[in-house]
């Protein structure tokens, strides 16, 4: 027993800086894993965090990803990526909840959600309150545009068109469309408001105004899943000469987002036309287009042909 004043003599006892310590392990020394979580397994023993970036294991692709000089939270985004554009999640199914991705990623939530934010910002997965992360399908992009119908538009990138009538009517022209279809107002005109679809899936909705004067008995005739412009040419010798078209971005109305599976106001393509053959125009419609899901792309050139210096 120690004795007050008195100095015990630890002399023989070896101090904790002089005792062995274990080498240190290799950043990419494969340690036995936690059982396979879908393409992920952490190593338990394997450093999560380094001041490089983090330290995952692939067990399909047999690889370490040791010492990643990028923020934790691109890496995560990245691997994320390539498993969407591989298919392993495939359009609108459901990303693992937070949880689980922390858990297979070994990382925080603050570092899955910004990975998330990225991937949203890319329009490649979408947040729906209280449901989950889910995968979008991928945007069906128009190339360069002649004067086509949207089931050529559609056909040409291999995809299936359909057209929905949600409604047939005839109705009186409105200065608007009158003066678009160069008639009087008051004009009987039919108004034919359709769902066109890719594959089966939503991507717009179409109201055509066209003259009934013009289009006898057009009202009458069964439009569902048709194409309008290969039934004006068989029907009444119709051949496309030239469109103009305005294309800006609007609000979804309440109607129209529950038809389109968007959010009430959400942004849309509002796309209006103007169609003509060698009489005039003949058709006058206003588009609207889930952005998501359609895009156009345009080639611009000089307009003289040549390269030319900017002023």
């Amino acid at each position: 027993m120690p004795v007050f004043g008195h100095v015990p003599d630890y002399s023989g006892h070896r101090s904790l800086s002089a005792r062995p310590r274990p080498a240190p392990e290799s950043p990419t020394t494969v340690r036995p894993t936690q059982p396979a979580l879908g393409r992920w397994t952490v190593p338990t023993l394997c450093p999560r965090r380094g001041p490089k970036g983090v330290c995952l294991y692939d067990d399909l692709a047999g690889a370490i990803l040791a010492d990643v000089v990028a923020p934790l939270y691109h890496v995560v985004a990245s691997d994320l990526r390539e498993k969407i554009n591989e298919g392993i999640w495939p359009p609108e199914s459901r990303l693992p909840n937070e949880v689980e991705l922390c858990r297979r990623y070994g990382v925080s939530r603050i570092t899955v959600r910004h990975a998330i934010s990225i991937l949203v910002n890319e329009g490649l997965v979408t947040r729906n309150q209280g449901l989950g992360t889910f995968v979008r399908r991928a945007a069906i992009t128009a190339g360069l545009r002649g004067l086509s119908s949207f089931t050529e538009e559609m056909s040409a990138l291999g995809v299936k068109s359909g057209g929905h009538v949600l409604t047939k009517k005839v109705i009186a022209a409105a200065r608007d469309n009158a003066s678009a279809l160069s008639v009087t107002e008051g004009t009987p005109l039919l108004e034919l408001r359709r769902l066109r679809t890719g594959d089966e899936v939503p991507i717009g909705i179409q109201t055509s105004y066209l003259p009934l004067d013009r289009f006898p008995g057009l009202n009458e005739q069964d439009l569902e899943n048709v194409s309008l412009y290969a039934l004006l040419q068989a029907d009444y010798g119709v051949l496309l000469v030239e469109a103009m078209e305005t294309i800006r971005i609007g609000k979804a109305k309440a109607l129209d987002s529950r038809l389109l599976g968007v959010a009430a106001s959400s942004p849309v393509f509002v796309v209006e036309r103007r169609t003509l053959d060698r009489r005039g125009p003949f058709e006058y419609v206003v588009s609207v287009m889930r952005p998501d899901r359609y895009q156009v792309r345009l080639r611009l050139t000089s307009l003289n042909n040549n390269a030319r210096q900017v002023k």
